[in-house]
């Protein structure tokens, strides 16, 4: 990106004084972390997603009644009894706004508690 710098000498006359270039890094998401795929019923279970690019927007899709996410970068809830058994499938989403979006697919097992 090319930006001009101007000097106002006097109201009627500008001079361009510099012509500087800058460099804007764009870097692709990229998940660093992998998730925890099993928890058992009654069971605290967390995920801090970590994610490389810039810049960097994170959005989770199929979140269950139980998982709440905070809107920066976790995942977090207890499942409880009634949740035993299922599987619960979730998508996370990295948008860095210049390149497709990039995918994180997993599925949380919840198992019976002892």
């Amino acid at each position: 990106i090319r930006r001009n710098v101007f000097l106002v000498v006097n109201r009627s006359i500008c001079f361009p004084i510099r012509l500087q270039t800058y460099n804007i890094l764009r870097v692709r998401p990229k998940f660093l972390s992998a998730p925890q795929t099993v928890v058992t019923a009654d069971t605290y279970y967390s995920y801090v997603i970590q994610a490389t690019g810039s810049p960097k927007v994170l959005t989770v899709n199929n979140l269950p009644t139980w998982l709440t996410f905070d809107g920066i970068n976790t995942i977090s809830g207890t499942p409880s009894q009634y949740n035993a058994g299922l599987s619960y499938p979730l998508t996370i989403i990295a948008d860095g706004g210049y390149f497709d979006p990039v995918l994180q697919t997993f599925t949380i097992d919840v198992s019976f508690a002892d």
